[in-house]
């Protein structure tokens, strides 16, 4: 008799269809289990011709793998309704047993969206069984985005991968759970505008300008007379003094200034810390808002974000996600659309803002329907810095935040587009050819033998001549910045870390000339040679001196890969 198995194989089809599925239908998490025991049917899950009884986590059936069935009980359904078009958390476990300690077995989890195979992970369990006939249990954890979920199909199972031994599981559970991305806005209160008398400040074809005159502020108007975005603000965030300081200041009316085919209307926004000052360029013939911000600063301090906030009165239309995709429904909290953009409204109520290069980024709370116009913003030029240190410790100081001096001064532009169809906008693709992605690769010194370029490069360990390589990127045309190191002067092997199936030494342009003649050659193929780090280690002046010049010299090295010390 196997290990799991009951008196006769006949009792597998009268318990072929018996087991629960228990759903938490509440708002943040939906729940599926499978027993195995109950008598409620369900067509999501799937493998049942391996139910069996035996010795079981619970109760008297379990799910047995062996020789003639690799694929034990799982799941395989859409996403649940609650939370198709969500953000969702998508918990998997279960118990599993073997009748050997770490059998080749793999919970396999797969995402599908109609045709496309978007995931595939094994969920390791030959590593968590470590003992024979005993119960072990298993989870993970995914995170599927809402573009996802609203289509795709959900499917997991057992896979017994090497078929020679007997693998069972029980009490299967899936959860799938909404969450929430995290929030890089801060807290903010929209400053109210007082109601007074409207004066028309500028009109065309197009839009119309309003101005407040007892709060001094200033909207945008459709033709038609409906409202389309006001009440400017300015925000700032930063350190003076070694103090945090956040401050929203109303921008107010200061006068205007007519051209020829032009008004430049003019508005202030000032503190004791900084002052800006917008300038708005309406045409007369235009659809175009020409924004130009000036900003000066008032004392020396670190600017952590300085933005205009505008408010928003049209419903949003269509989100351009930095990736270069839209979001016509279903929007997320909140976006950081780097310098793409948004449609508000539409027709002669439409606002477009679109291609931004003149700001540092643009942020867009669809909760509030707030436009955050970043002026400078220190998570759009991250700099984590590590000082040098005679130890190992990471260490870092985050100098991402501008210093500004006092009286210091920044401008930035935009354009804003009011009144026009904008449906079906031609973008500007960041990837050749209008790819969405673009796969960049470099390739790593540590722990490498000429050996393994030769096979990582031209096919073959075998292969010497680049023109006669048979695979690899040599041969695929691929181009990849490769990084080395210049010397080994401690005498590194590649023995520990390749359990003893490489004893040579590490390779280094100074210590193995083969390895020095390798990216000779692969340099000729356009293939670009960067230095890792002088050495393994810690390295002198005089030596970083030395790679410098040297890859500088013989590769005409344009970048850096990885560090130029040990500090981890």
């Amino acid at each position: 008799m196997k290990l799991f198995y009951g008196s006769k194989r006949t009792i597998f089809y009268f318990v072929l269809l018996y087991f629960v599925v228990f759903q938490l239908l509440n708002t943040n998490a939906q729940t599926y289990f499978c027993n195995l025991e109950d008598s409620v049917l369900s067509h999501i899950w799937i493998g049942q011709q391996t139910i069996d009884s035996g010795l079981a986590h619970s109760g008297y059936f379990i799910s047995v793998t062996d020789s003639v069935n690799p694929y034990g009980l799982g799941m395989e359904m859409t996403f649940p309704d609650e939370k198709k078009g969500i953000n969702t958390l998508v918990t998997v476990e279960g118990w599993v047993k073997s009748d050997i300690p770490f059998p080749n077995t793999r919970y396999v989890v797969i995402i599908n969206d109609r045709g496309y195979e978007l995931l595939w992970e094994g969920i390791r369990l030959d590593t968590l069984v470590k003992k024979e006939h005993q119960w072990y249990r298993f989870s993970d954890t995914f995170k599927i985005p809402a573009s996802v979920t609203k289509n795709a199909v959900f499917k997991c199972f057992l896979w017994n991968v090497n078929q020679q031994h007997t693998v069972a599981i029980d009490d299967i559970k899936v959860q799938f759970e909404e969450f929430s991305n995290p929030s890089y806005l801060p807290d903010y209160k929209q400053l109210e505008a007082e109601s007074g008398m409207d004066k028309v400040l500028f009109s065309n074809s197009f839009y119309e300008i309003i101005l407040d005159k007892e709060a001094k502020a200033i909207s945008f108007v459709g033709k038609e007379g409906e409202a389309i975005a006001g009440n400017f603000s300015a925000t700032d965030h930063l350190i003076v003094k070694g103090s945090d300081i956040a401050l929203t200041t109303k921008f107010l009316f200061k006068g205007k200034q007519r051209t020829k085919d032009a008004l430049v209307l003019k508005l202030i926004a000032k503190n004791k810390f900084t002052v800006k000052r917008l300038s708005i360029r309406c045409e007369n013939r235009s659809p175009q808002l020409a924004f130009e911000i000036q900003e000066t600063y008032r004392k020396e301090l670190i600017c952590n974000r300085s933005a205009v906030i505008l408010q928003m009165e049209q419903p949003i239309n269509e989100v351009m996600r930095a990736n270069r995709k839209s979001d016509t429904n279903n929007f997320q909290q909140e976006y950081w659309l780097n310098k793409q953009g948004v449609l508000w409204g539409e027709n002669s109520n439409s606002l477009l803002v679109y291609h931004t290069p003149g700001i540092s980024s643009m942020q867009l709370d669809t909760e509030h329907n707030l436009l955050w116009i970043n002026l400078d913003y220190e998570k759009d030029h991250p700099f984590l810095h590590f000082p040098l240190r005679n130890d190992t410790v990471d260490f870092m100081l985050d100098w991402s935040a501008s210093i500004n001096r006092k009286r210091e001064k920044r401008k930035n532009h935009l354009e804003l587009y009011l009144g026009v169809d904008a449906t079906s906008l031609p973008r500007f693709m960041k990837n050749p050819s209008g790819y969405l992605a673009t796969y960049i690769w470099t390739e790593h010194a540590d722990f490498s033998n000429v050996q393994t370029n030769r096979a990582t490069y031209y096919g073959s360990e075998k292969i010497t001549d680049p023109d006669k390589a048979s695979g690899g990127f040599v041969f695929y045309n691929i181009p990849v910045t490769k990084s080395v190191f210049y010397d080994n002067p401690n005498q590194i092997t590649n023995a520990e870390i390749s359990g003893g199936k490489f004893t040579g030494l590490e390779s280094a342009i100074k210590t193995d000339t083969t390895f020095h003649r390798f990216l000779k050659q692969i340099g000729e193929k356009e293939i670009e040679i960067g230095l890792h780090t002088p050495e393994q280690f810690t390295t002198t002046p005089e030596q970083l001196e030395a790679a410098l010049n040297f890859t500088k010299i013989h590769f005409d090295s344009k970048s850096w890969i990885d560090h130029g010390y040990n500090n981890l």
